[in-house]
């Protein structure tokens, strides 16, 4: 907690320290420049190497943390104060979806409606998985496609090669047999589908995309309550990170007690992560797993039972740069198959499930057109990864959009609203060649031409777009002359600030409070010239006899001395004001006007 309060409060009053010539850089070091080193080591490592068992030394910060690279690339105040800006352009990029959104929403509000009983429970639960584990997913799902008659799963053979056809797409595979389609959607590790294609056209990208390897280990023992803490589990930053290789621990019992079925045990899950290149055992790997709930839990007693997994290159890794590797498989994509191949899958976007599911649904219902056969003829050109496309050229824009964009920016850069650097002579972007800017050939003329030119029409001016831009411009120049104006006066008479701003602010409504009225609504002369010229003697003499009562009374409280003796004197009083109370009811009581008080 320590570190990530003060990595917040370094973002927050640190300028941007980006350097403006990479177009990436690895999860460690931008949380190192913007955040601390502590934050990476405590807490950012921990998280990735739970999702991806990757270190953040190798993880893309541009794929995995956008919208945190995205606010500090594209201002100058830091991280946290960017990311405001990055939601309003998030809105409005993804107000192109909105009508699908809508279809979604309502499609989720139907499912609600047919069984609100099961919507119920999953909204009061904090996660929620199957009785029999994940495998629940994958069984349903080939159950309800082998019920459909217009599909046939095949097993035990896998694919080959992959050749293209004239009218469609041929799927090699071992047994010797031949698929003909379409269209063909792989979901392949990446390094696994260049090969089916041959080598005429190799992709880079696709071979030399890393993996990371896991094991995980199910141990169970019988007892309850054996992890010293409840809650759902931890993560291991690089920080705190042992031989064992240990990536987290999941307390399966305290997260989904109704899987126990009632059982008196304790489930634990250990996630382990395997250096490449290396081969582990089973016997190695429950070993490991051991070890790890030892130090970290400091459990000593013998499980009842054990499971080990080892699951060899089963998690993408994505390196610094593989947002560009990405652009470059989905243009190697759209060569292969003449147009008949897309591709989803882990390696694309996203390792968790839900994504996966999400792309390839999305692919399917919003990309490839299968509900007309005469679409299926033809190639339809879906890559699956159009997502990339976002990130275009100025000039690779329709010539509307790039009309709208520009004319958007020339009212920018006339009403002066840039920032002063792209107004410069000397700016970065004036050294870069136009290969760096743009992808067209624009074939400037080296020297002005002797050809008489054709003289351009007078411009036409929005007028009503010049009144507001010189209504920003006056409001502008108010703003900053009120500012200058400010800041003489904090340079002459500077305000108080903290404790003794409060206080003097406190003193003067005081002071109002209190003041009495006058009955003359004009000042006297002697309130507005002064009565003589020993005023300020006066008032510097009554000055001087306010601070030594004030400093007299401090110091009398602070004398033990003298506050025993006020005590005392306090006391004496009181006596003799009982003493006198006693006296008069005394006399009452006699005169039959009252009765004595107790003693």
């Amino acid at each position: 907690a320590r570190c990530l309060a003060s990595g917040i409060w370094r973002d927050l009053t640190t300028r941007s320290t980006r350097d403006g010539s990479l177009a990436d850089e690895s999860i460690r070091s931008f949380v190192e420049r913007r955040f601390g080193a502590a934050v990476d080591d405590n807490l950012a490592s921990a998280v990735m190497r739970g999702i991806y068992a990757a270190d953040t030394r190798d993880l893309s910060a541009r794929a995995l943390l956008f919208p945190f690279w995205l606010a500090d690339r594209t201002g100058s105040t830091g991280v946290l104060r960017g990311l405001a800006r990055v939601a309003k352009l998030s809105r409005a990029r993804n107000a192109a979806h909105a009508q699908r959104d809508l279809a979604e929403r309502n499609a989720h509000a139907e499912r609600r409606r047919r069984n609100p009983d099961f919507w119920e429970k999953v909204d009061a639960a904090s996660m929620y998985s199957f009785g029999d584990g994940m495998q629940t997913l994958a069984d349903a799902l080939a159950a309800s496609l082998r019920a459909c008659p217009n599909v046939r799963v095949l097993t035990g053979q896998p694919a080959v090669a992959l050749h293209a056809k004239e009218d469609c797409a041929e799927v090699a595979l071992a047994g010797g047999q031949a698929v003909q389609a379409h269209h063909v959607i792989s979901t392949l590790p990446a390094p696994r589908l260049a090969p089916l294609l041959g080598t005429a056209d190799p992709s880079e990208a696709l071979a030399s995309m890393p993996y990371s390897s896991v094991a995980v280990v199910n141990v169970a023992y019988a007892a309850r309550n054996v992890t010293p803490v409840d809650g759902f589990g931890y993560l291991v930053p690089r920080a705190s990170a042992t031989a064992s290789g240990a990536l987290g621990v999941v307390f399966d019992s305290r997260a989904l007690p109704p899987q126990d079925r009632g059982a008196d045990v304790e489930r634990l899950t250990v996630m382990l992560g395997l250096p490449s290149g290396t081969s582990a055992t089973v016997g190695a790997v429950e070993e490991a797993a051991l070890q790890t709930l030892r130090e970290h839990l400091r459990i000593s007693q013998a499980p009842a039972d054990m499971d080990a997994t080892i699951a060899a290159h089963c998690i993408p890794t994505y390196t610094v740069g593989y947002v560009d590797r990405l652009a470059d498989i989905h243009s190697w994509v759209s060569r292969q198959l003449n147009g008949r191949l897309s591709v989803v899958g882990a390696a694309y976007g996203g390792p968790a499930v839900p994504q996966c599911v999400l792309h390839a649904r999305d692919l399917v219902n919003h990309h490839l057109r299968l509900d007309a056969s005469s679409a299926l003829e033809a190639p339809q050109n879906v890559t699956g990864l159009e997502e990339i496309e976002k990130h275009l050229y100025f000039d690779e824009l329709s010539s509307d959009e790039a009309r709208r964009r520009f004319a958007s920016f020339v009212r920018a850069w006339n009403a002066g609203r840039l920032r002063s650097r792209y107004y410069s002579q000397d700016h970065e972007l004036t050294h870069l060649s136009k290969d760096v800017l743009t992808r067209h050939s624009w074939n400037f003329a080296s020297e002005p031409s002797d050809k008489p030119q054709k003289k351009l029409p007078d411009p036409v001016i929005d007028e009503e777009e010049a009144d507001r831009d010189r209504r920003r411009q006056r409001k502008r120049e108010r703003r900053d002359a009120r500012e200058r104006e400010q800041l003489m006066l904090d340079e002459v008479a500077p305000k108080e600030t903290g404790r003794d701003a409060k206080l003097a602010k406190r003193r003067n409504l005081n002071q109002i409070r209190h003041a009495e009225p006058s009955a003359d609504p004009e000042l006297p002369d002697h309130d507005l010239y002064g009565s003589s010229a020993n005023d300020l003697v006066a008032l510097k003499r009554e000055r001087d006899r306010k601070e030594k009562h004030r400093l007299e009374r401090k110091a009398a409280r602070q004398d033990p001395a003298t506050s025993q003796l006020r005590l005392k004197d306090h006391v004496d009083k009181e006596r003799n004001t009982v003493e006198l109370l006693r006296a008069m009811a005394q006399q009452s009581r006699q005169n039959g006007l009252g009765m004595m008080p107790p003693p």
